[in-house]
């Protein structure tokens, strides 16, 4: 079950800018995507590593993946450069640094802006 549900977010995650006409693709949500997808992709190598998902499985995911940002890269009005987002400045409840990525003016990820 766990299979299918990151393959359903991941896809729909992408999905959201593939049902936009390709002239309202905005910044932040395209690189919010991005970032997202590069996100699951991590998380599913080390679920690889630590052999909590089969590894012929999670490799497939991760081809599946990046064939999504290969599309998104492909969309005729796509952002060409994420050279404008910053590591978020929020704090994460074990305490540390956030990871996430953002182009937000407050700094903030999507996670810790909508704690505010």
């Amino acid at each position: 079950m766990k299979k299918i549900t990151v393959s359903v977010a991941a896809l729909l995650t992408a999905g959201g800018l593939f049902a936009q006409s390709p002239r309202i693709i905005d910044n932040q949500n395209y690189v919010e995507t991005v970032n997202t997808l590069e996100d699951v992709i991590e998380w599913l190598n080390n679920d690889i590593t630590e052999n909590k998902i089969d590894s012929v499985t999670g490799i497939d995911y991760i081809a599946n993946i990046n064939e999504i940002l290969s599309m998104l890269e492909d969309l005729p009005d796509a952002p060409k450069s994420k050279s404008n987002s910053t590591i978020c400045s929020g704090t994460t409840n074990a305490g540390n640094k956030c990871k996430n990525k953002t182009t937000d003016e407050s700094g903030l990820c999507h996670l810790h802006r909508s704690k505010d």
